[in-house]
């Protein structure tokens, strides 16, 4: 199958999916990929359909099920000095 469109959320669709979409460009950007639009939105707009590939958070990760195929992230920011 092959992945049109990705759909980044979180639970209130603005801080955390969002910063997740700019990271899914960049690594896309740097693969050379121009073909696939990538969005960010809330929980309430995981269904089928929405999008060919599901990115979230691990802990909404049974939400990302529902709708096909997803990958979790964990969210984790190392301590700078």
């Amino acid at each position: 199958m092959e992945i049109k469109k990705i759909l980044c959320f979180c639970g209130s669709g603005l801080g955390t999916s969002f910063v997740m979409e700019m990271n899914v460009k960049k690594v896309l950007e740097k693969m050379g990929i121009t073909s696939v639009e990538v969005e960010h939105s809330t929980i309430d707009d995981v269904m089928p359909g929405a999008a060919d590939l599901f990115i979230c958070g691990a802990d909404l990760l049974p939400n990302a099920l529902k709708a096909g195929r997803q990958l979790a992230w964990k969210i984790w920011y190392p301590l700078q000095n």
